[in-house]
């Protein structure tokens, strides 16, 4: 995974992340984005996940380059061609620039979308966030709760 990193991390950093080996942040304005490249147990592939986490919603002892993607409000995987379940160390060199095309897109269409989840949140209600996002899963009632505890105690809003 070494060897695959040393290719990639340079294409991370273009974005504006920092971090070393596995894992990548960049502090924004009101939020940090995460980057994280996982081994699988299996050792033969290896999963990008991605977290985007809201600065006000970190607790006083956390530090936003150290928060993991598990830890943050939004999370996900870039996914891996073809339906696999992971992506191959063995990349090819069409196979490496179609992953790094992907990071580029997930830059463009998810992080810069939550970047911006303050403006969202002070925009509008709590109901018309939920209303936009369709499926509501556990994670987004407990968002629900924290953006809404959020609204109550720093903006007066309900």
């Amino acid at each position: 995974m070494k060897i695959l990193l040393k290719t990639i991390s340079p294409k991370i950093r273009e974005l504006g992340f920092k971090g070393s080996g596995q894992n990548y942040y960049k502090i924004d304005s009101d939020v940090v984005m995460v980057i994280n490249f996982q081994k699988s147990s299996g050792g033969e592939q290896f999963y990008i996940n991605i977290g985007v986490q809201p600065l006000i919603m970190l607790g006083e002892e956390s530090e936003p380059k150290k928060i993991k993607e598990y830890n943050c409000m939004f999370s996900d995987r870039i996914k891996p061609p073809n339906n696999e379940s992971g992506w191959k160390y063995d990349l090819s060199s069409k196979e490496l620039e179609d992953l790094i095309t992907k990071i580029e897109h997930t830059y463009t269409h998810y992080f810069d979308l939550l970047r911006y989840i303050r403006s969202a949140i002070e925009s509008k209600s709590i109901n018309e966030l939920l209303q936009e996002a369709g499926k509501v899963t556990i994670y987004g009632e407990l968002a629900h709760a924290e953006i809404s505890q959020y609204w109550h105690n720093i903006m007066g809003k309900t």
